[in-house]
């Protein structure tokens, strides 16, 4: 990475909102009150380049929930734009997730960048107290202090170094032989090499041995010459060649194998031949045949057709059906057929009767109706017309009477004896009552004889057909009744036909293979008197199959015993002289190869002289880098950047000459005086500003003395305990670094003194420089911080002069 560009953050640490600094300049300068993040803002910084803050990760019980700010419910993120080494644009996001984990940028540094970045370009305030012991300090895990291991990589001891240690074995063959592998292989590889040509001197003289008590003459005892030899001369066994051999063996093999098979077919036909005998089986076929009724197919027939009749209710005819049909599932399917018609039929019956009860229930309840009309009728002929209107005025009467006088004509009405009159208009009243109930009565009477007329209307029509259906439906289920019974009666007839037409078809089956059985019997009984005849062995006429069997078995295999006996005396002769031409070709390459065992020994022995030369030379070449290199280029920059930060000091730093103890490097900060050590402890003679800026410039050096990995160089607070000669110095040092040493420079500051300083000193002094500042603006409640950037360019000087006047 050459150079940052920009910086966005939200919701870290002290940012609540969206802040943006641009930082594509030389030199960026932050300045903020303590408190304000300006901290916060290198942490994101170090976040979006590493995946860590290290001076955070040590509070493990907070870290990583103390980055995201503490009002916020979103993630955190932390975007950054950068100029990689190939000057290509990139940009990078660092999320910090409610559940406070990481997702760190896709392009962060690897861990051996991560590990120069914090060690060669970032200085944080935590770091500069305290970098002096970090760089002497030794942890229990490691072997040196990182000012050591740093040292060892600058001067690159480490390869002069290994050479050294690593050449140490070569001081006497007792180490050679234990740490060089390879040379002590080659002593073992010479003393087995030996060994093995003593065994295989031995494996000679035995397979010698055994070839010469062979004796190829030996006859093969049991192998007839007529096997061995079918011509009349009949040949004898020593006078075969192998060919010869080879062939009577696959001739004796081709039997064996015909003899098995016929033994496995004479198994096969053993279980056929223990059954009825082809006689019976005839005699079964003939009984079953005459016991098969000869009219039963007719009577099938007729019932089937029958039968579709009263399903389709059409006719049919006998060539409808064959007789596979009959006697196959067409049976069944039209047993099945009758029966689900039987109860459709049955399902209809019900039906009609059902539909014919609704009908007379019906016509009851019309009757009832009609006398019931007829007496409400008569009841409302004998009342007047009138009676609801009487009713409404005797009602209106009711609310104005007077004692007993009648409110209508005026008369007195106790003078008629009868009570009293409102008594007597209340009754009347009643009645009128009665008789408009009656009325309702008959209104809704009326109304249910239309209803019950309505459903007269939609039933009778049906009433012929519904007794039509019923009169067929029972026709039909009569005719099924009987279909359904003649079934029965002819279902065990058409079984044992079944039966009997099955067991002939099996009988018949059985008979064929009784045949096949007896012709493949004669068959294999005439092969293996074939194999008997060609072997010259006697078979009797009388002779049954299996003695037949029985007896080539036994000439077979001793025969073929007896041959392969024979072959094998031949091959363990063959073998033998194998053995010896083996046996003597590895004595000749073992022999070649203890020649070339030696020859790789006198080699090594060359190779170990001139390796004791190298180690030599290597030691002395390490003394002559510690002497230029370390004393020449390390001291000597720390020492002049430390004298350009103190101009007034007795003592300066230095370190120590490494010493290498057991691949170890131990060095040490010490004061030093006129070109020497003169303390060795540099806190004892420097002040704590001193130390700081020896600390400081220690950390420049070492930033300077390598090849950059990165181009940016960060310091946060660098001033501690400096005073103003001190600043001064410094601000001119890193305007030499950031111009001379091309390094992209952010740093921050506390003071608004020494930022407006920092400002001027650092600024552009000549065409392309530039400067970035970043304030920090934290708000009154003190939740969120703001950034307020400024870019500064180089303006060239201008002066003018008026116009002259002239008199």
């Amino acid at each position: 990475m050459k150079r940052l560009t920009e910086i966005s953050v939200e919701g870290f640490r002290v940012f609540k909102d969206v802040q943006t600094a641009p930082l594509d300049s030389d030199v960026v300068l932050v300045y903020g009150p303590n408190g304000s993040g300006k901290t916060s803002l290198l942490h994101a910084i170090e976040l979006a380049l590493t995946g860590g803050i290290t001076d955070l990760e040590v509070y493990s019980d907070s870290y990583p929930g103390c980055l995201r700010h503490f009002a916020t419910s979103n993630a955190s993120r932390i975007g950054m734009k950068y100029v990689d080494d190939a000057d290509q644009a990139k940009e990078e996001s660092v999320f910090i997730q409610p559940d406070g984990r990481i997702q760190p940028a896709q392009g962060a540094l690897s861990r051996i960048e991560r590990v120069h970045f914090l060690d060669r370009c970032y200085l944080s305030q935590a770091r500069l107290s305290r970098l002096l012991e970090i760089y002497q300090s030794v942890d229990k895990d490691k072997k040196e202090s990182p000012l050591a291991t740093f040292v060892r990589e600058l001067l690159g001891l480490d390869l002069l170094e290994h050479l050294s240690v690593g050449l140490q074995v070569i001081g006497d063959k007792r180490r050679i032989r234990k740490d060089i592998k390879a040379y002590s292989a080659l002593e073992e590889q010479a003393e087995t090499l030996l060994m093995q040509e003593a065994r295989l001197q031995e494996q000679l003289s035995d397979a010698l041995g055994k070839l010469s008590g062979h004796n190829p003459s030996t006859p093969a005892d049991g192998i007839p010459d007529s096997l061995l030899s079918p011509s009349d001369d009949r040949e004898t066994v020593d006078s075969a060649s192998d060919e010869e051999l080879d062939a009577i063996l696959q001739q004796l093999r081709v039997f064996k194998i015909a003899i098995d098979q016929s033994a496995a077919v004479f198994d096969s036909l053993a279980a056929i031949g223990s059954r009825q005998s082809a006689a019976d089986m005839r005699a079964e076929i003939v009984e079953r045949t005459a016991a098969i009724q000869k009219d039963l197919s007719q009577l099938l027939s007729e019932h089937l057709v029958e039968c579709r009749e009263f399903l389709q209710g059409v006719p049919s005819t006998l060539s409808e059906y064959s007789e596979a049909m009959l006697f196959g599932s067409e049976w069944d399917q039209c047993a099945d057929d009758v029966k689900r018609k039987i109860e459709n039929l049955r399902s209809n019956l019900s039906n009609c009767a059902a539909r014919e009860n609704q009908l007379a229930q019906a016509r009851a309840q019309s009757d009832a109706l009609d006398r019931e009309w007829l007496e409400v009728s008569a009841q409302l002929q004998q009342n007047p017309a009138y009676a609801h209107k009487l009713g409404e005025v005797l009602t209106q009467v009711l609310d104005h009477l007077n004692g007993q006088q009648c409110p209508v004509c005026d008369r007195d009405f106790e003078e008629t004896a009868r009570g009293e009159l409102r008594t007597h208009i209340e009754k009347k009243l009643r009645d009128l009552e009665k008789q408009h109930i009656l009325v309702a009565t008959a209104l809704s009477v009326q109304n249910k004889r239309d209803e019950q007329r309505k459903v007269l209307g939609v039933l009778e029509p049906q009433e012929a057909v519904i007794v039509q259906l019923r009169q067929v439906s029972e026709l039909a289920l009569g005719t099924g009744l009987q279909l359904q019974s003649r079934f029965t009666e002819l279902m065990t007839s058409r079984q044992t036909w079944i039966s009997n037409h099955d067991r002939i078809q099996i009988t018949m089956v059985e008979l064929k293979k009784k045949k096949k059985a007896d012709e493949q019997r004669s068959a294999e009984v005439a092969r293996l008197k074939a194999i008997a005849l060609t072997l010259s062995i006697p078979i009797s006429d009388q002779a049954q199959p299996l003695e037949i069997l029985q007896r080539l078995q036994g000439v077979v295999r001793n025969r073929l015993e007896a041959a392969q006996s024979k072959q094998h005396a031949r091959l363990t002769a063959k073998k033998a002289r194998e053995t010896v031409a083996a046996v003597r070709a590895s004595i000749v390459e073992c022999r070649s190869k203890l020649s070339k065992c030696r020859m790789a020994q006198q080699r090594a022995d060359r190779v170990i002289e001139a390796a004791r030369t190298i180690a030599k030379k290597a030691a002395e070449q390490k003394i002559k880098v510690i002497k230029q290199v370390f004393d020449q280029t390390m001291n000597g920059l720390w020492k002049e950047l430390f004298e350009r930060l103190v101009l007034q000091e007795s003592f300066y730093p230095r370190l120590s000459p490494p010493q290498i103890t057991r691949n170890r490097v131990e060095t040490r900060l010490s004061a030093g005086r006129n070109g020497n050590v003169a303390f060795s402890d540099l806190a004892a003679v420097l002040s704590s500003g001193n130390l700081n800026t020896a600390a400081l410039s220690l950390f420049l050096s070492l930033n300077l003395i390598e090849k950059p990995r990165n181009g940016l160089l960060v310091l946060d607070d660098p001033v501690q305990n400096m005073d103003d000669v001190h600043v001064v110095n410094m601000a001119s040092l890193l305007k030499s670094i950031c111009r001379q040493a091309g390094r992209q420079l952010l740093v921050a500051v506390h003071e608004r003194s020494l930022f407006n300083f920092l400002r001027l000193e650092l600024g552009p002094s000549s065409d392309g420089e530039s400067l970035i500042t970043v304030e920090m603006d934290r708000s009154h409640s003190g939740e969120s911080t703001s950034l307020h950037t400024e870019k500064v360019v180089w303006q060239p000087d201008r002066v003018t002069f008026p116009a002259a006047v002239t008199a």
